[in-house]
């Protein structure tokens, strides 16, 4: 015979799962990477010394016009801003952020790896940590990053014993201790990827 549940038990489940979260750091989520909190533009101008992304080819960061403005005005403020992304991505995107990195080489500083990136990570001034995985299609190798503006997103703070911030951060600079920089001259998206084949 099993035992009926009361409206209270979900409403107490709810409660202790809602510790349970906050001991890990989280402090919110989003639905998609579409919702203003997320963004990146929002994160950008969030960041007051340091923006850390770990992600696939950062298209939703390079490409825009506000990118460049922000890169400025982190510059005049010594702030740094790091992208590891994957070897794979294609050789324009590669050649934009070799520009980019040029135009700003105090400030961005852009590393690929050679494993493919299951996680999308931006870490906002060591202080906050943003969170999603590119999907089962690409994490298993099935398909590509078409659908991460649809991605949830996990919003986590510092601050806590068990914060999930600070394994994160070790993760993020283990791997790019052993990334190797994007060359900033001319052609390097095509030199990249030449390594990479």
């Amino acid at each position: 015979m099993t035992q009926e549940r009361s409206p209270l038990d979900g409403v107490q489940e709810l409660a202790r799962l809602a510790r349970v979260l906050s001991m890990f750091g989280v402090v919110g989520g989003t639905e998609t990477l579409t919702e203003e909190l997320v963004r990146p533009e929002t994160c950008m101008r969030r960041t007051q010394t340091s923006l850390h992304f770990m992600g696939y080819g950062a298209g939703k960061w390079r490409s825009e016009s506000w990118f460049s403005a922000e890169l400025e005005r982190l510059s005049r403020r010594e702030g740094e801003v790091r992208f590891l992304i994957s070897r794979n991505t294609e050789e324009r995107a590669l050649d934009s952020l070799a520009d980019l990195q040029r135009a700003f080489p105090r400030t961005l500083s852009v590393r690929l790896m050679n494993e493919r990136s299951l996680f999308r990570v931006v870490i906002i001034d060591r202080r906050q940590l943003i969170l999603s995985h590119y999907g089962h299609e690409v994490i298993l190798g099935d398909g590509q990053n078409a659908q991460g503006w649809q991605s949830p997103q996990l919003i986590v703070e510092n601050g806590t014993e068990w914060s999930l911030i600070i394994p994160f951060m070790i993760l993020y600079n283990e791997i790019w201790a052993k990334a190797d920089p994007l060359d900033d001259q001319p052609g390097a998206g095509q030199r990249a990827r030449r390594r990479f084949e």
